[in-house]
């Protein structure tokens, strides 16, 4: 019978830091050549051990918002005569509450 424990104490594994934004890192050669240390609150502070988890952790991976908006590509409705969207189409020969919903697209 295996027995799993989630969100256990975690016995070894890579720094969270090493992929956070606010992090400068000095490696040499061995594994325990090693210095961490956090820029969050704009002045360096050593971290002595390997972090798990951080309150301020942000992915340097992921794109922050200025570099989103540079990314995005403005999209622009075609002119056309026929507007694109959903109308509501009634039945004329049954006045129902119920309406059929149409989509119309724009081409």
């Amino acid at each position: 019978m295996r027995v799993q424990i989630k969100d256990g104490t975690a016995i070894e594994g890579e720094t969270r830091c090493a992929s956070c934004t606010h992090v400068h890192m000095i490696r040499g050669f061995r594994g325990s050549d090693e210095l961490v240390f956090c820029n969050f609150a704009c002045e360096l502070i050593r971290i002595p051990f390997k972090v798990r988890d951080c309150s301020s952790y942000r992915d340097r991976s992921r794109p922050d918002w200025e570099q989103m908006e540079k990314l995005a590509i403005e999209v622009q409705p075609l002119s056309s005569a026929k507007p694109a969207g959903f109308r509501l189409v009634r039945d004329t020969e049954h006045d129902e509450e119920v309406a059929e919903v149409e989509v119309v697209s724009a081409e």
